[in-house]
């Protein structure tokens, strides 16, 4: 029945809605997600209450006539099914949206854990050679950072050197211990599985509404 409706019908505000006791969500995000998906219910039961109450359905539809008197000669059925349609122009702009922003967000968090997870060898590596090379490096600065202790050491300066100059120029200062390394890429490997877990979470709740609306306008076409 939605279906059947004059597309150039005028389409609701939700003062209207108001009218007759149905509020649109004023909130945000998944909150918004969450009062559209029960004011989608809410209009569903209010739908079924008016065809089942004949003083009510009389009432609407003199209200409809009185609001819209262009349209007073469509069918009784079209005048219901406006609202419902109203409302469903509004989802196509709510719903798909909010649920795509929210699994870009998480997909996104997902990445940012795997980039970090992939840098983690090579962080590792760098912190273990200023811990090896440590004493070597004290030795050298002690001798005045001679040329000749400097040739006897080259490579354990030369990767000493090299870790400090990668840490200082991502502005680390203190320099994180392997423990604490292997405490933080614990933290990160827990939040890539939670972010891809919420992220499957929402496609698949994405799909229930989906399937869902459509055999509600589907039930409603009977």
């Amino acid at each position: 029945m939605l279906a059947s409706i004059d597309e150039n019908m005028p389409i609701w505000d939700s003062r209207v809605l108001d009218r007759i006791g149905i509020k649109s969500s004023n909130k945000r995000g998944q909150q918004k997600l969450e009062e559209t998906i029960e004011l989608y219910d809410v209009i569903v039961q209010w739908y079924s209450d008016l065809k089942a109450n004949k003083a009510s359905y009389n009432e609407y539809i003199t209200s409809f006539d009185s609001r819209f008197p262009d349209y007073s000669s469509i069918s009784d059925t079209k005048k219901i099914d406006f609202i419902l349609w109203a409302m469903g122009e509004e989802e196509e702009d709510t719903i798909p949206s909010v649920y795509i922003q929210n699994m870009e967000a998480l997909s996104d968090a997902a990445k940012i854990a795997s980039r970090s997870i992939e840098a983690y060898p090579g962080v590792v590596s760098a912190v273990k050679q200023i811990a090896d090379c440590k004493d070597v490096y004290v030795a050298y600065r002690k001798a005045g950072y001679s040329k000749a202790f400097f040739e006897a050491h080259r490579e354990e300066i030369t990767l000493h050197k090299a870790a400090k100059q990668a840490f200082s120029e991502l502005g680390v200062e203190k320099l994180p211990t392997v423990k604490q390394l292997n405490e933080e890429y614990a933290e990160l490997l827990a939040r890539k599985k939670e972010a891809y877990r919420e992220y499957r979470k929402a496609k698949q709740e994405m799909t229930d509404f989906a399937t869902a609306k459509y055999d509600i306008e589907r039930f409603l076409s009977l």
